[in-house]
C-alpha cells in the first residue's frame, strides 16, 4: 500500500493520497504497476478490464492549452517513458515510425509521445518533412544541456533540407520582382526585407508581405523568400515548426533552432538573389518551464545577385543562423552595380548585389534579395532566458 505522495511529484500523484487501497494502489513515477493492473488516467492502478474502452473523459486523454492533442481511448495514452539515445535521431514527419497514430493530430502534426520525456546531452533531433513536429509528455520533459532540437531550414539537398512543417500553406507572398530584381524575404512573426532592384534600372523589386499582426492561432511553419527575377536565385525555405508539451513541467538545458534558411544567389548572369526564408515557430506548453538554453527562430540572409558583363560571377547565397543573434557573411557591396537586398528582422542579415565595376544597366548585377523576418516563440508558464520575440500568453 502507498499512504503518501512522493516528493518531486506532488502535480501528478496528489490524487493518489485520497485512494488508501490494497486493491487499487498509486501507479509509480513512470505509471508502473503490479503485474495484472495498469495505470488509470487518475494514476491509480486498476484490473486492466475496468479500463473504459470507450470515448473517456478529455480531461483524461488530452494535452496542452495552445492546442490540444487528444488520444483516442484511455488506453492509448502513452505509458512508458522515452529517452533518446542515439547521438541523432531524425524524424520524418510525414513517414516516422515515432509519430503516434492514435490521437486527434495525426493528420496535421507528427505526435511523438510518451510517459516523460528525456534527451540527453549531446543528443539531437532533427525534424523535418510538411508536418510539424510535436513531442509530448503526460509528465516531465528535459532536454539537458548540449543537447538539440534541429527544425531549421537549409541549403543542404533533399527532403532534410526543409524543417518539419516549412513553408506553410497559410503564408502570404509578397510581389514578385521584374528586370533581375532580388527576391522579397519570407514574412511571418516579423515582415521580411524588400529586394533590391539592379541599380539604374526603374522596374521594381521583389516587396515582402506584412508581417501577422498578431501570433498564429495554430502551430504552423515559417513562409519561404521570394525568387530573384531573370532566372535568378531561388528563395530560402521557411523554418519548420515544433511544440513540446508536457504534463507537469519542462526542463530546456538544450538548443531549439527553427530558422529560415538564407535565398540562393543569382546565377552568373544579370539575375537576381533569392529572399531568406522566414523563422519558424517554436511552442513550450506546461504549467511549469524552465528554459537556460537558447531559443531562436531567426530569419535567413538574402542571396547576392549574379553579375553580367565579360566575366560573369554568380552571387553568394544568403546566411543561416546556428545560434541566436547570428547571421550569414555579407557580401561584396554593391554601388552602381548589384543592389543591396533589404535586412529581415531580428536575428537576419542581408547579402549585397556584387559590384560588377562596370557601371552600366547592361552588365551589371542583379539585385540583393530580402532577409527573411523573425519567426514566433510561445510559451505557457514560468519561463526563463527565453529569447525575443517571445508571446506568453
Amino acid at each position: 500500500m502507498r499512504s503518501g505522495c512522493h516528493a518531486g511529484w506532488i502535480f501528478v500523484l496528489l490524487p493518489a493520497c485520497f485512494h488508501p487501497s490494497y486493491d487499487h494502489p498509486a501507479c509509480g513515477p513512470n505509471r508502473e504497476c503490479p503485474s495484472g493492473l495498469t495505470c488509470n488516467a487518475q494514476l491509480i492502478c486498476e484490473a486492466e478490464g475496468t479500463l473504459d474502452s470507450g470515448p473517456p473523459d478529455a480531461s483524461a486523454r488530452c494535452f496542452g492549452s495552445f492546442f490540444k492533442v487528444c488520444f483516442t481511448t484511455l488506453a492509448d495514452v502513452p505509458k512508458v517513458p522515452v529517452i533518446l539515445t542515439d547521438a541523432a535521431t531524425e524524424i520524418d514527419t510525414d513517414a516516422s515510425t515515432l509519430c503516434d497514430q492514435h490521437n486527434d493530430q495525426q493528420s496535421d502534426y507528427c505526435v511523438v509521445a510518451a510517459a516523460g520525456f528525456t534527451l540527453p546531452a549531446t543528443r539531437s533531433i532533427r525534424g523535418y518533412g510538411s508536418k510539424p513536429l510535436v513531442l509530448l509528455s503526460t509528465t516531465t520533459m528535459t532536454l539537458e544541456a548540449t543537447s538539440t532540437i534541429d527544425v531549421s531550414s537549409n541549403h543542404t539537398v533533399g527532403p532534410q533540407a526543409r524543417g518539419a512543417g516549412g513553408n506553410s500553406s497559410l503564408c502570404t507572398s509578397g510581389a514578385s520582382p521584374e528586370l533581375a530584381g532580388g527576391g522579397y524575404g519570407g514574412s511571418f512573426g516579423g515582415k521580411g526585407g524588400d529586394g533590391e532592384r539592379l541599380a539604374g534600372a526603374a522596374a521594381p523589386s521583389g516587396v515582402a508581405a506584412a508581417a501577422l499582426i498578431s501570433p498564429p492561432t495554430q502551430l504552423r511553419g515559417g513562409c519561404s523568400g521570394g525568387n530573384g527575377d531573370a532566372s535568378g536565385g531561388v528563395g530560402g525555405s521557411g523554418g519548420g515548426a515544433v511544440a513540446l508539451i508536457a504534463g507537469t513541467s519542462i526542463q530546456l538545458d538544450g538548443k531549439i533552432n527553427a530558422s529560415g534558411a538564407g535565398g540562393h544567389g543569382g546565377p552568373a548572369t544579370q539575375s537576381g538573389g533569392g529572399g531568406g526564408g522566414s523563422g519558424g515557430m517554436i511552442v513550450l506548453d506546461a504549467p511549469i518551464i524552465t528554459a537556460t538554453g537558447p531559443l531562436f527562430a531567426n530569419g535567413g540572409g538574402g542571396g547576392q545577385g549574379g553579375t553580367g558583363g565579360g566575366m560573369p560571377v554568380g552571387g553568394d547565397d544568403g546566411g543561416e543562423s546556428s545560434a541566436p543573434l547570428t547571421a550569414g557573411p555579407a557580401g561584396n557591396n554593391g554601388t552602381t552595380d548589384g543592389g543591396s537586398g533589404g535586412a529581415g528582422s531580428f536575428g537576419t542579415s542581408k547579402l549585397t548585389g556584387f559590384n560588377a565595376g562596370g557601371g552600366a544597366v547592361s552588365n551589371g548585377g542583379g539585385g540583393g534579395g530580402g532577409g527573411g523576418g523573425a519567426g514566433f516563440i510561445r510559451a505557457r508558464g514560468i519561463t526563463t532566458n527565453i529569447s525575443p520575440p517571445s508571446f506568453v500568453p
